[in-house]
């Protein structure tokens, strides 16, 4: 095992720009719950980078890692805030290949529940939307276009690591993908505040994607008239509205309840 170049140390910095990630289709991840999540899922890891701090200390996750046959590589404790999207780094770093993931709405799985994002723009949002679908099990999550990036630090911890166990399709033109799903049968319903369809639509076991929209403007117009229904979520008091990641979870409850019941 060896340290870290200067070349290399650089090369890992740039990987927290959004740009560089795309072109060098890699993301890096940090702390131990998320390699942890990483290693237990199909992830590509191309290497490990840690402290020789942690290495000493942490002896077990150490052994999973060389029992993967995961190259590691040292880096020193004062450089790991370099690479590090938090204020105290734990020393342990993953360098994760981006799979390219096509969205064949043909080849899903009879009956799928799947989830579609529409400009979503806020990291902890989109983070704790897939770690909620995952608990869920929810079938498969799509991200539109112009919702923020996917491979986001911020997102990618606000999800606990669920990224590496659902299916996500990313970057995905929603106006041209949600004709094609109703092709397949699939209902598509949108979740608006001017909606009146019942929610118990959503609940019945059947094809279905729920589109959730922008934090702040909702579904754009163009993909709210292709929703067959439309629903809000009626609540006691009168307010403008509850976080986006709230209520993609109540809507997540009511989506699967009639699998959770048989349980």
């Amino acid at each position: 095992m060896k340290s870290i170049s200067k070349n290399y140390l650089k090369y890992l910095k740039n990987l927290k720009r959004k740009k560089y990630r795309k072109s060098e289709k890699r993301f890096l991840i940090e702390g131990e719950k998320l390699i942890k999540e990483a290693l237990s899922s199909d992830a590509d890891l191309e290497c490990i980078i840690c402290s020789r701090e942690f290495y000493e200390k942490n002896p077990a996750i150490i052994n999973v890692i060389k029992f993967e046959k995961i190259k590691i590589l040292f880096i020193s404790s004062r450089n790991t805030p370099q690479i590090s999207d938090v204020v105290t780094p734990q020393g342990i770093f993953a360098l994760v290949k981006i799979k390219e993931n096509e969205f064949k709405p043909s080849s899903l799985k009879k009956n799928s529940e799947l989830i579609a994002l529409d400009n979503v723009s806020d990291a902890g949002n989109l983070g704790n939307i897939i770690r909620t679908a995952y608990w869920f099990g929810i079938d498969g999550i799509i991200v539109g276009k112009d919702s923020i990036e996917l491979y986001n630090p911020k997102v990618i911890r606000a999800s606990m690591g669920s990224i590496f166990h659902i299916p996500i399709w990313y970057d995905i033109e929603l106006k041209e993908e949600l004709p094609n799903l109703k092709k397949e049968g699939y209902k598509i319903i949108g979740t608006d505040t001017g909606g009146n369809d019942p929610i118990d639509k959503i609940n019945k076991k059947m094809s279905k994607v729920i589109i959730f929209g922008n934090e702040s403007n909702g579904i754009s117009s163009e993909i709210l008239n292709l929703c067959d229904y439309k629903i809000k979520i009626k609540g006691v008091k009168s307010f403008d509205s509850i976080n986006l990641a709230v209520a993609a979870a109540i809507f997540m409850w009511e989506m699967k309840k009639h699998n959770l019941k048989k349980k």
